[in-house]
């Protein structure tokens, strides 16, 4: 028998190269949902082969860059201590919302995913990622 996968946990996220271990900054970060999840891969990849040349093997490309933006977008629910470049003040993350096949999410603003450094991304995406999976010990077969 299967755990479900709860949506609605929300996590601390601390970058292991945050510099500064006695004031970090604390991404609130929560696991994606199937919708979100279809939703990102639908949008990342492509397919593309010769319907008519019964050899084509086909090719496919996924945008992985997309794909983490994404994560992050729908995946990231809050900020504690990240320094808004244009003020010097902690940054105040207002979220917008997002339609997906009739359901309403909350997700980051793109002028907010715009100013996060590239390894603090890649690392948000990796976190929110695993959030989504099973542990063994969930699985329970």
């Amino acid at each position: 028998m299967y755990t479900g996968i709860n949506i609605n946990s929300i996590v601390n996220y601390k970058d292991p190269g945050d510099s500064d271990p006695n004031n970090p900054t604390i991404f609130k970060i929560g696991a994606l949902d199937s919708f979100i999840k279809t939703f990102i891969e639908d949008k990342t990849t492509e397919f593309d082969f010769d319907e008519n040349d019964p050899n084509d093997n086909g090719k496919m490309r996924i945008n992985i860059g997309m794909r983490n933006l994404m994560k992050v977008k729908f995946g990231l629910k809050g900020l504690e201590n990240f320094i808004d470049p244009a003020t010097g003040a902690a940054l105040q993350l207002q979220l917008q919302k997002f339609t997906i096949s009739g359901l309403s999410y909350d997700v980051v603003p793109d002028s907010v995913l715009a100013i996060l450094p590239k390894s603090v991304f890649i690392g948000l995406a990796g976190a929110i990622d695993r959030l989504g999976s099973l542990s063994q010990d969930e699985k329970k077969i």
